[in-house]
């Protein structure tokens, strides 16, 4: 299916929404979300704000600007969270937004469109526009990143954004929702479930949310391990040749170049340790070596980069970038080690209770 191009006359639709936003001490951007969506055209049938145990306003606020609160006693995570709004709507469509985005004013007239299409997709996300209000240096380099890895999904994936994701309930409903076990990456699970299943998810490129959440090098860097870290989690879960097939079938070419990407940077990691402990001519030729191919994989990125920020926003964006893949790659290792171990205790009880 074609996606409606923005402003194209689509079918009538009577398809009804609601909002679910879960939100843990958000109260810096959770007026500006929800506003945002209240002013939307075609606005949702019901908006509700799920505070997940927040310590500041965040409730409060959005009460103030009339959403629907549910206050949770105990923090149990955005799965959780996203499951316990869903369960308090009743609407056709449920529309996952996290509680620092701001979704374009025409989103509801193009989910409109997309629903009302014969064989419509199960769930449809929002990408990322290139666009960034937030002011820190990392949330900007974050962004851009998150912009450019979207652009370069096709538009059927087997993978969904929850900062902006709307899915059909009954679809949702027979999966159980969001797993609320894992503390990271149950969205990118529940995707890969639905995909494998033969379930049809796709991005709408024209609906580009606008990320408000400011970062620090640290907060960057700890999302990076969390994410990274479970989702290798997932893999040992579901077994290596599992969740190979499953991912085979996302129609993307990241996943080979992100694995080029991470390899390359522990290329150039060696390279320098060899040159500083061996400053030889061919350990500064395996480093140049490594670095190139660094860069000529990464390419596209670095340039998208400097197109919106410049050359020294850029050089500075390369080099953490390579931070964040050894730091990735490291919990990804981790995460190997641990998910064997894990196996290997399953198979032990196993072999016990013969």
């Amino acid at each position: 299916m074609s996606s409606p191009q923005p402003g194209s006359p689509g079918p009538a639709s009577t398809t009804t929404f609601s909002v679910v936003i879960p939100a843990y001490n958000a109260a810096s951007t959770i007026g500006a979300c929800v506003e945002r969506l209240r002013s939307c055209h075609g606005r949702p049938d019901q908006l509700v704000v799920v505070d997940d145990a927040s310590t500041d306003a965040t409730a409060e606020i959005a009460e103030q600007l009339g959403a629907e609160v549910i206050r949770k006693a105990t923090n149990r995570g955005a799965g959780a969270a996203r499951n316990t709004g869903s369960a308090a709507t009743t609407s056709e469509i449920v529309v996952f937004v996290d509680a620092d985005v701001l979704v374009p004013p025409d989103t509801f007239t193009r989910l409109r469109e997309h629903f009302a299409q014969p064989q419509s997709p199960a769930v449809i996300s929002a990408v990322y526009s290139d666009e960034c209000p937030a002011v820190t240096w990392f949330a900007r380099h974050k962004n851009l990143y998150s912009a450019h890895m979207l652009v370069h999904l096709s538009d059927w994936v087997s993978t969904l954004n929850t900062c902006m994701a709307a899915i059909k309930r009954d679809v949702l409903n027979s999966y159980g929702g969001f797993d609320p076990r894992w503390p990271a990456g149950e969205d990118t699970e529940l995707a890969i479930t639905m995909a494998a299943s033969g379930e049809r998810l796709i991005f709408d490129h024209a609906i580009a949310i606008e990320h408000l959440k400011e970062l620090t090098l640290t907060q960057l860097l700890s999302e990076d391990w969390k994410k990274s870290y479970w989702l290798a989690r997932q893999v040992w879960a579901r077994g290596i040749k599992s969740a190979a097939k499953l991912r085979s079938g996302q129609r993307n070419h990241h996943g080979a170049s992100a694995f080029a990407a991470l390899a390359t940077s522990w290329m150039i990691l060696a390279g320098l340790v060899v040159l500083l402990f061996l400053p030889t001519t061919a350990a500064a030729g395996f480093l140049t070596i490594a670095i190139a191919a660094h860069v000529s994989i990464n390419w596209s990125y670095y340039t998208f980069v400097a197109a919106h920020e410049g050359a020294a926003f850029a050089a500075a964006a390369a080099a953490l970038h390579w931070i964040q893949l050894l730091s990735g790659g490291t919990a990804v290792i981790i995460a190997s080690i641990d998910g064997l171990r894990s196996r290997s205790h399953a198979v032990g009880e196993v072999n016990e209770s013969r």
